[in-house]
């Protein structure tokens, strides 16, 4: 797992329904690797392929999401500058580039300590969802 997997695992214990993933990947595999690395995602809570087909993009969802459980602030993490570009007009929803995924070799960074800090310090507000 990824340096901040643990403290990821202890900012979500108790707040599993504040957290949202939203990948392009298999569903069913990624619920399948958090469990093994200990990650409590809630599986109504993790979007996969299908639905990311079925929106046609991450963006929808996530203005879904925000819709549906009335959010006032949340993060949004991920490493393809392409879908932080196309969620960039959503009010409200702080961008943040994982740097350490699948960037260019020139702009890798394991920024991930400044990325928990970011949703560490957003998740304690009211009403957000990361």
């Amino acid at each position: 797992p990824y340096p901040f997997t643990e403290d990821l695992r202890g900012l979500m214990r108790g707040q599993a329904g504040n957290f949202f993933l939203i990948t392009t990947r298999d569903r069913k595999s990624v619920l399948h690797v958090l469990r093994v690395h200990g990650m409590k995602f809630l599986d109504g809570n993790v979007f996969g392929g299908d639905d990311f087909s079925r929106h046609n993009s991450k963006r929808d969802i996530i203005q879904s999401l925000i819709q549906e459980y009335h959010i006032e602030k949340s993060i949004f993490v991920d490493d393809f500058e392409g879908h932080l570009t196309a969620c960039s007009t959503i009010n409200n929803l702080f961008l943040a580039q994982a740097r350490w995924g699948y960037v260019p070799e020139e702009n890798k960074l394991d920024n991930s300590a400044n990325i928990f800090y970011d949703i560490q310090n957003l998740i304690q507000e009211e009403n957000v969802r990361a």
